[in-house]
């Protein structure tokens, strides 16, 4: 066992130690000063995720001589209905982000030369953070041949008290504590949260930065105490920031212990202490970059071993697993985007990637302690646009372990997908998503579930399990203009669902389930956070004795 960890600690050093040397920094030239006129009556060149690349060409080449940064409050005081002291107050509160923040996530910086490519993908990511509503880039001065550029961004709130309580599939859970999505606007974040639910409850401690130090490193470091066990991990990598990024690397490190409860419905079936350790160890390279795609290849290690022990209401152990194998992965990353409002969010613009993406990674190695394994995670997805009012997307995926001795696959899944989006008009949406997934050989913690932590609504939680499962979701979503205090819109849905979760050669057939009903949804419009509080109101139309005839559930989700 020691001269396991030394090797896997000897690759990890290696691995990094290799990816420094091969990513070193180049620094740009920084222009001159010159003398500098204001630009008038330009247009506005980018505001949000939108870019305008006719302006913006017009500029192509020059260098750009300084980039001033604007960071404006979460309220804007100058406007009569955000003007009110609670307004005020939470302006004071808010530790606005830095400059260097906003500084050291720009793919561009004083004295490069003006690319439209890299300004578009800079405001996208900005954008995307959390603690940033809105961002904007205006010509200022022309000096000479270079350009000064004025980069506005107004700040989210991000300091959250968590006091909440829930409850979904017919089981309670509750929230008490405190995130920060912006640690004293540094873009970190920080959290402190007591968690309670139906299986267990734990405190939290968690601290992340995508932006480490104002560098390119991304740093997690999270603790968790759990009334069975506890759950602790480590990441540290310096990812693929952009789409021109050439070389990434990083390693990952977590061990989880809890109790596993094993429920159909109502039932315990079984229950038993699962310990879980993994790493993992990376180091990537792009090898083919244009406007379109992104190419990349990775090798890495990987170890997981699962260990399972007795506890009072333990029916059967599973037997443990143990995986070290090294692997090889492709990827695919498109690089265009088409902008939506009212998709997975009320009045807020996001922008989907459009096209075809993948990654396949093939690895070899140990299983259990005498045996030998070839294991296959691939990906696929493709997203398509049509006619400005129709959105498709697919998505397939597999994880096959296939082991030499036994020569079957074990502890394997694959599935696929479908989501279509269709636009009625300004405020209403229709959405069709479908999916199915089968395993082979799945242990106990992996099988499939049907329930409402996966969409069934109506159902209480793993009402339904086994090693194949189909599910159809039907909403018609509307995206109102209620603007609560100016800081909640509010939306409403209606939906019917219908799926089934069943064991392959099972004697007893599982019923196909249905439901109907109709939901609220709620969003911060002054949070960057992307959560979703979901109200719904459900009622099962495929029942039996143990099911209500309604089901109320409020849960926070991840989109509407």
């Amino acid at each position: 066992m020691k001269k396991l960890l030394f090797k896997r600690k000897l690759l990890y050093a290696s691995l990094l130690a290799a990816a420094s040397v091969a990513a070193a920094p180049v620094q740009a030239e920084k222009a001159q000063p010159s003398n500098c006129q204001p630009i008038k009556n330009t247009e506005a060149i980018a505001e949000g995720t939108r870019v305008n690349k006719k302006a913006l060409g017009k500029w192509k080449n020059k260098k750009i001589h300084k980039i001033n940064i604007t960071i404006n409050n979460i309220f804007d005081e100058s406007d009569p209905a955000e003007n009110k002291w609670i307004y005020r107050l939470a302006n004071r509160i808010q530790v606005n982000t830095r400059e260097n923040t906003i500084r050291s996530q720009l793919l561009f910086k004083e004295g490069d030369e003006v690319d439209p490519e890299r300004i578009e993908e800079s405001l996208r990511r900005l954008y995307k953070k959390e603690y940033l509503l809105d961002v904007k880039l205006e010509l200022a001065e022309q000096c000479g041949d270079s350009v000064t550029l004025d980069l506005i961004v107004r700040d989210a709130w991000t300091i959250e008290p968590r006091i909440s309580a829930g409850h979904e599939g017919g089981e309670s859970s509750s929230e008490f504590g405190l995130r920060d999505g912006n640690f004293l606007g540094s873009g970190a974040e920080l959290e402190l949260i007591y968690k309670t639910d139906a299986e267990r409850s734990q405190v939290d401690y968690k601290y992340r930065s995508e932006n480490f130090l104002n560098t390119r490193w991304l740093a997690e470091f999270y603790h968790a105490d759990l009334s069975d066990g506890e759950n602790n991990r480590v990441i540290l990598e310096k990812p693929y920031y952009s789409n021109n990024t050439r070389w990434a690397y990083g390693f990952e490190v977590e061990t989880l212990t809890q109790v596993d409860k094993i429920r159909m419905g109502d039932s315990l079936l079984n229950a038993y202490s699962h310990v879980t350790e993994s790493q993992n160890a990376y180091l990537g390279r792009a090898l083919a970059i244009n406007s379109k795609r992104t190419y990349r290849l990775n090798v890495g290690v990987t170890a997981v071993d699962h260990a399972f022990s007795n506890v009072e209401q333990t029916q059967q152990l599973p037997d443990s697993e143990q995986q070290f194998y090294h692997w090889l992965e492709v990827q695919r990353q498109t690089n265009e985007f088409k902008t939506y409002t009212n998709l997975n969010y009320i009045k807020r613009a996001e922008d989907i990637a459009i096209g075809q993406e993948f990654s396949v990674r093939v690895g070899q190695g140990e299983w259990a302690e005498t045996d030998s394994m070839t294991r296959l995670i691939a990906q696929y997805s493709n997203a398509l646009a049509l006619q400005g009012n129709h959105l498709f997307k697919f998505d397939t995926y597999t994880d096959l372990v296939y082991t030499n001795e036994d020569q079957s696959l074990a502890n394997s899944i694959w599935g696929l997908s479908g989501k279509y989006h269709y636009y009625v008009d300004g405020k209403n949406r229709w959405q069709i998503r479908a999916s199915w997934d089968r395993g082979n050989n799945l242990p106990e913690y992996r099988e499939l579930t049907l329930g409402e932590e996966v969409g069934m609504r109506g159902y209480p939680l793993s009402y339904q399990r086994g090693d194949n499962r189909y599910i159809v979701n039907i909403e018609r979503r509307f995206y109102s203009d209620i603007h609560w205090f100016n800081l909640i819109r509010v939306g409403a849905v209606a939906f019917v669902d219908a799926g089934r979760a069943w064991q392959t050669g099972s004697g007893e057939q599982a019923d196909h389930l249905a439901s109907a009903g109709l939901g609220l949804r709620l969003h911060s419009s002054k949070s960057g956070n992307p959560a979703v509080i979901h109200i719904n109101l459900s009622a099962p139309l495929v029942k039996d004795e143990q099911l209500d005839d309604y089901l109320v559930s409020v849960a926070v989700g991840t989109e509407f």
